[in-house]
């Protein structure tokens, strides 16, 4: 009895861990916060499927580098918010080769791939988002985020943090890696597993009322 309730526990256990995704935050990285140039830049790999990240100060950058996808993946998306805020600005640096500096700025001839944005206004009631395509690119790439304006830092309305993103590995696979982790399911067998269990209980009451 104890040794079929321990085979069905390791079989919800099993099933749960490969439900299971991986995220990263950046309240759990050094000093609280992803690196601030290309040289330290954090490092996401293919097992990482949900980053999230803050403007720390007013003048914030934040170099991610992602080193790898997994197989099926479709597309990288980040999503920008502004909590509270007003009018936050941004620049988004996003390509295919290494940050020569922290103040490099890519171009179309000698790096192919690249994509920029400028992104402003960002208040409490929207949200940006940037979804970069890999059509079959396996990584790595070279993220920067310039965090130049929000009025968390300044005036009678301060905040801790001001613009809010969170970056996410989008699977073309059913049941992949997404943003939000999907119910656990049951194993096919377990219903019947219990009902066994339920059935041999009332057999040995009954035994012991006898």
């Amino acid at each position: 009895m104890k040794h079929f309730i321990g085979i069905i526990f390791a079989a919800l256990m099993a099933t749960s861990a490969s439900a299971a995704t991986m995220s990263s935050d950046e309240s759990f990285a050094d000093k609280g916060d992803f690196g601030g140039t290309p040289q330290k830049a954090s490092v996401f790999g293919s097992d990482i499927v949900s980053v999230t990240g803050a403007q720390n100060k007013q003048n914030d950058v934040d170099f991610l580098t992602f080193s790898g996808f997994a197989d099926g993946t479709l597309s990288l998306d980040f999503v920008f918010t502004h909590e509270d805020g007003k009018s936050g600005k941004l620049d988004f640096v996003l390509q295919r080769e290494e940050f020569k500096n922290k103040y490099s700025w890519p171009d179309s001839y000698h790096n192919p791939g690249f994509y920029t944005e400028s992104i402003s206004g960002l208040d409490d009631d929207s949200a940006h988002k940037v979804s970069y395509v890999l059509d079959g690119y396996t990584g790595p790439l070279y993220v920067a985020l310039r965090f130049y304006d929000s009025d968390a830092f300044y005036g009678k309305n301060k905040r801790d943090v001001g613009i809010m993103y969170t970056a996410s590995s989008i699977s073309g696979f059913p049941g992949g890696p997404s943003l939000a982790p999907a119910p656990v399911p049951l194993p096919t067998a377990l219903p019947l597993a219990l009902a066994g269990l339920g059935a041999l209980a009332a057999l040995r009451a009954r035994r012991k009322v006898a």
